[in-house]
């Protein structure tokens, strides 16, 4: 269990990483780099976490901090066992750390054991005609 001033401690450091009196589209900006530095791609919802609770409550911030951190090397041993799975797959991107997204496109092929993409895309409602009906 991490103690009060240890939360308190991790809150004030996280809430110096990006100054909250800068305009809203500078802040976001400096969000998304700060979390690509920290933790890799960044959603919507990550970045509106961080503009909300920055620098907000201390303790509640620092408590964040550190379960982002907590058990790290297992889980990414964990990741990386499902990626070389390929039940995952890495997402790199230039500047950030490695982010990680199941497999949406294809299947495993039985006869080859490679990735196969599927040939018969079910058409979406706007790409019908009126010939197709």
């Amino acid at each position: 269990m991490i103690s009060r001033s240890e939360k308190i401690r991790l809150g004030r450091k996280e809430a110096r990483e990006v100054d909250t009196s800068l305009p809203l589209k500078q802040r976001v900006l400096k969000e998304v780099e700060n979390y690509n530095e920290e933790y890799g791609p960044a959603s919507v919802a990550d970045v509106v976490t961080e503009i909300n609770t920055r620098g907000k409550n201390l303790e509640f911030q620092g408590e964040l901090e550190h379960y982002a951190k907590k058990n790290t090397p297992r889980v990414q041993k964990a990741l990386d066992k499902l990626v070389s799975e390929r039940k995952i797959r890495e997402v790199k991107v230039k500047g950030a750390r490695t982010g990680y997204a199941i497999w949406h496109t294809g299947r495993r092929s039985s006869r080859t054991g490679r990735r196969t993409r599927y040939r018969n895309v079910p058409k979406a409602i706007m790409d019908f005609t009126p010939s197709d009906l």
